[in-house]
């Protein structure tokens, strides 16, 4: 019905666009006669011929839909000359033929969802699901015994194994054989667990090790003939985990099981280039190893499975591709493992001999060393990817990524000399271990140079930083312990401090070494400095504390941040210049902190200042001072953008401000401190050059902000202020009058909408001072209070209450009828809000706390104050219209 109805409108708007094409035709028709009667009328004039008609084609009913038609109006005559858009032989466009089809989307179809990959996995999952419940199932009924249970298991699990061989074998090349031979390995675990845990079914350890070993054998089988990771990833981590599985303990015919399998894990993963099973068997077989080995007594055993354990895993890294990205992670490998073994072994030999641990590292140092010599002789096979290997022998897939040695040879060479230096390191004693430290990273930094490939560069900034690593951590924890700082300066005559000092100046060397040595071709300091950078100036600054304190030490981190800032050229813009910038700020801040935690602690500020000891005075303003100073020669000298110039300098700027605000605080107290904080912030303004005046008016609304801050916390709190009255009135107006004055110093020469609040808090400064004044004017005799002071019972202190909110009434009102009048919008807005507080204050202070007479002068003011604001709003408006610069001035009083 849909399709009929449809074809029958498609008809019906072609007829009447032929209509409309009729009606057109007859209009031209009837002007061509109209010009030839004129022509016979005047036959001088010559006209030219009416072009012929063309009758129209047979119409043949387009397929589609037509576009929408144009209609004439209804009062226009039938002869109109707006003609429609025509195609070829004068048709309608509309009717030139078929539009262009949409392209129409492939439904979707379930079997694009359930891929036969998909559904094998699936099944497997569901068919191991389905054993676990049917033989929850009937345990839970009584039907099945442990033995049946254990039995049924087994023989399900191997039956699925030979079930995949089968259909393999076969010529089944889908995932059903593998999904079946994993369901079967996992079953044949989970079984040998349950039989030894829950049962004791295998009485043997080595019973139950030789099953998890069969299992390992048989899915290793699969997977490679399959050349499936994943199957081969269960069978050896399985493996690897049949000890706990198991349920045995980790003693040395278990152990000699865990190596071997490791070993075996490690050679399958190499030839078959398997990562991800050679990551989790690292993970999992080297504590395992480890913990067997520590249960060995005999040294030399100790010693023999260590030596599998790091050829295994030296083995088990060449499961990586020859790519590059790969080499990397070869790299990292070797390196890790070796670092873990190395220290692992050691720790465990040492409780048994000194000299087996020393051996140790230094067997490993030789075995890297031959295999970098080795490696160095070896051709490589050249870059190219994975290859496909299943079809290829152990041996051959072994000797071509041995090849691989050769690529890695640098690393080999930095282990080495790690190792040896942790060995020659453990026979030392004192600080010359960490020298012994430093001069390895030295000599591993020496292969950062430009000319060493890309990778040599990556794997030895990671050896040096490794190298100085541990020689600042021996350096604080044995040379020179961070809580000996706290301690008075020692003298350089003394031998712990000169232990300390040659440590930390070897580890200032060695990391300038490597600065030195990784620097760009140019000679310039490139972003792979950052590092040695940074650890030159933590060291420069732990040695200036070991040597220095107090005072002294402030002086010291402020003196080589102002060095830093004068040996870097103003125009410098490079990596070097942002670097020394960097070490600079650093040792500012350091200044600042040590100032703010020892010299000028901020809980002296809440003391009096007489109740200070001079001698702290005076080594609290000399760090302030310094650091005042140092901050001014960043602020001078910082070289930037002029579009980041005031950003640049807000730090440096800021210190300046806000340190001669906390200098003053330790001299000066009260409504003083106060006063001279608002003409610090005064004297910053003035003082700032036009080109920072962002930053100027910044740093004075900063000092502005302390002295409110100490203005509303001690001369005049608002709740004393408003309610009880200040303590002193003399102070409090000192205080507020310096404030009023500094914000409005912000209003010369700056946007309307900075003027515009710097008048308006001068002029909230100045009507807080007046209510103080109101409210201390008729304060009750401090005589008279007592501990729970209600102002109700005091008859003066409620007159002061209710003048009060007559005062703020009144300024309301002004300040609203001079905006409306001079058409300052904010004027305005300021004094109505201000009428709504004093309005709240009746309702939620004066209505519950004053007596009735004072109660009522409150309403009656306010109220009065209201409707004359009121009818002030509505006079100015009728006599002047253009004065309230928003029409709904009326609905807001």
């Amino acid at each position: 019905m849909f399709v009929e109805g449809q074809d029958q409108r498609t008809e019906i708007a072609q007829l009447r666009q032929w209509v409309d094409w009729l009606n057109w035709r007859v209009g031209e028709l009837e002007r061509q006669g109209a010009a030839q009667a004129q022509e016979a009328i005047q036959p001088q004039q010559s006209a030219q011929a009416p072009q012929p008609i063309q009758p129209p084609p047979v119409y043949v009913p387009p397929q589609v839909q037509p576009e929408p038609l144009y209609y004439p109006p209804a009062s226009q005559p039938a002869a109109y000359t707006a003609q429609p858009q025509t195609g070829a032989g004068g048709y309608p466009a509309s009717a030139q033929g078929p539009a262009r089809q949409p392209r129409q989307r492939k439904p979707f179809s379930l079997e694009d969802l359930l891929s036969p990959q998909r559904l094998a996995w699936a099944g497997g999952v569901m068919l191991l699901a389905g054993i676990g419940f049917l033989v929850s199932w009937g345990i839970h009924k009584g039907w099945i015994t442990p033995t049946m249970r254990i039995v049924a298991a087994a023989i399900t699990s191997v039956g699925l194994g030979v079930g995949a061989l089968v259909l393999r074998e076969r010529g089944d090349e889908g995932d059903g054989p593998k999904a079946m031979a994993a369901v079967s390995v996992s079953g044949t675990y989970a079984t040998l667990t349950a039989a030894c845990q829950m049962y004791d079914m295998i009485p043997s350890p080595a019973l139950a090790l030789g099953l998890a070993a069969a299992t390992a054998v048989a899915g290793v089988f699969f997977a490679l003939r399959w050349n499936s990771e994943m199957l081969g990833g269960l069978a050896l981590l399985g493996a690897l985990l049949a000890p706990v599985l198991v349920d045995v303990p980790n003693n040395g015919e278990v152990f000699g099981f865990v190596i071997v399998a490791y070993t075996g894990a490690m050679v399958v993963c190499a030839a078959r280039g398997w990562r991800t099973v050679t990551l989790l068997a690292g993970l999992i077989g080297i504590p395992m190893s480890l913990d067997g080995i520590s249960n060995v007594d005999s040294v030399t055993v100790s010693v023999i499975d260590l030596t599998l354990l790091w050829a295994a895993t030296q083995i088990g890294a060449f499961s990586f591709s020859p790519n590059s990205a790969d080499r990397v992670l070869l790299a990292a490998m070797k390196s890790l493992s070796t670092i873990v073994l190395a220290s692992a072994g050691a720790g465990l030999l040492y409780d048994q001999s000194h000299d087996a641990a020393n051996g140790w590292l230094c067997g490993l140092a030789v075995a890297h060393v031959l295999l970098a010599v080795i490696g160095q002789r070896l051709p490589t096979t050249g870059e190219r990817a994975d290859v496909e290997t299943s079809s290829r022998g152990l041996a051959h897939n072994i000797r071509e990524r041995l090849s691989l040695l050769r690529r890695v040879i640098e690393v080999d060479w930095i282990l080495a000399g790690g190792l040896s230096t942790v060995a020659i390191s453990q026979i030392l004693s004192g600080p010359s271990v960490a020298v012994a430290w430093c001069v390895q990273a030295a000599m591993i930094a020496w292969f950062t140079h430009p000319r060493r490939s890309v990778t040599t560069r990556a794997i030895a900034r990671i050896g040096a930083g490794l190298q100085l690593g541990l020689a600042a951590i021996h350096i604080l924890n044995i040379d020179a312990v961070p809580h000996l700082l706290e301690l008075q300066a020692r003298s350089l005559s003394s031998t712990g401090t000169l232990n300390s000092v040659l440590a930390i100046v070897a580890f200032i060397a060695a990391s300038a070494v490597w600065m030195w040595r990784d620097r760009s071709p140019e000679g310039k300091i490139n972003a792979a400095q950052t590092v040695p950078f940074a650890a030159i100036t933590a060291a420069t600054a732990y040695l200036a504390a070991v040597l220095l304190d107090g005072v002294e030490l402030v002086g010291a981190f402020a003196a080589m941040s102002a060095l830093a800032m004068l040996l870097t050229p103003k125009s410098n813009v490079s990596w070097t210049a942002m670097l020394v910038r960097f070490g600079g700020m650093t040792m500012l801040a350091l200044a600042v902190s040590h100032t703010l935690i020892y010299e000028a602690t901020p809980d002296m500020l809440t003391h009096h200042v007489d109740a200070i000891a001079t001698a702290k005075l005076t080594d609290a303003s000399i760090a302030i001072s310094a650091v005042m100073a140092a901050a001014a020669v960043w602020l001078c000298l910082m070289p930037s953008e002029p579009d980041k110039r005031q950003e640049n300098l807000a730090v440096p700027f800021g210190l300046v401000a806000l340190g001669a605000a906390y200098l003053a605080a330790f001299w000066l107290d009260g409504a003083a401190l106060v006063f001279v904080i608002c003409g610090l912030a005064a004297a910053t303004l003035a003082l700032t050059p036009p080109s920072l005046i962002r930053l100027g008016q910044g740093g004075s609304l900063a000092l502005i902000s302390i002295a409110v801050l100490h203005t509303l916390g001690h001369e005049a709190p608002p709740i004393e202020a408003l309610r009880d009255g200040v303590p002193d009135i003399l102070d409090a107006a000192v205080a507020l009058a310096g404030i009023a004055v500094a914000v409005a110093l912000h209003a010369g020469g700056a946007s309307r909408r900075i003027r515009t609040a710097a008048l308006g808090g001068a002029a909230l400064t100045l009507v807080y001072l007046g209510s103080a004044a109101i409210v201390f004017a008729f304060a009750p005799d401090p005589a008279q209070a007592h501990d729970n002071f209600e102002i109700g019972k005091i008859g003066s202190a409620q007159t002061g209450q209710a003048l009060l909110s007559a005062f703020w009434a009144l300024v309301a009102f002004a300040s609203a009828v001079v905006g409306l009048r001079l058409r300052v919008k904010e004027l305005r807005i300021a004094g109505l809000s201000l009428l709504v507080v004093a309005t709240g204050k009746i309702l939620l202070f004066d209505l519950s706390e004053l007596d009735v007479a004072y109660r009522t002068i409150s309403f009656i003011v306010v109220g009065a104050v209201l409707l004359a604001a009121a009818f002030a709003f509505q006079r100015l408006k009728r006599d002047d219209p253009d004065a309230a610069d928003q029409p709904d001035a009326d609905s807001v009083v």
